[in-house]
């Protein structure tokens, strides 16, 4: 199947039970196992329309440390304060491309291979 990353990645403390698991076809999608999470993934997901991750976090699990990917603009990051539920722009990975109009990745089928 093309466009379908088979690495998957579970995300939890050490000591604490996986929370969600992602894969990715074309875009990332996850399953949330941990309903203690799903109002900052749900927030997250309002704060950038790219694809996130969960770089890091305190050891008191209250602030995040998220990526975000994109087609359209290089990768951002945010700091996530999971209590007042509000991220806060860091930087951008590649400053240079802010603003500019990028392309759209398409997926490509095994015929358009060719």
């Amino acid at each position: 199947m093309l466009g379908l990353d088979h690495g998957r990645k579970h995300i939890g403390l050490p000591g604490q039970s996986k929370r969600l698991r992602a894969g990715m076809f074309h875009f990332r999608r996850f399953t949330l196992r941990d309903p203690a999470v799903k109002d900052d993934f749900d927030g997250l997901a309002k704060l950038n329309d790219g694809d996130f991750s969960v770089a890091n976090r305190t050891e008191a699990d209250d602030i995040w440390l998220v990526g975000y990917q994109s087609d359209r603009a290089p990768g951002r990051f945010y700091r996530w304060d999971r209590k007042a539920k509000q991220g806060t722009f860091l930087f951008t990975t590649r400053p240079k491309l802010d603003g500019l109009a990028l392309a759209e990745m398409k997926a490509v089928g095994a015929q358009d291979a060719r």
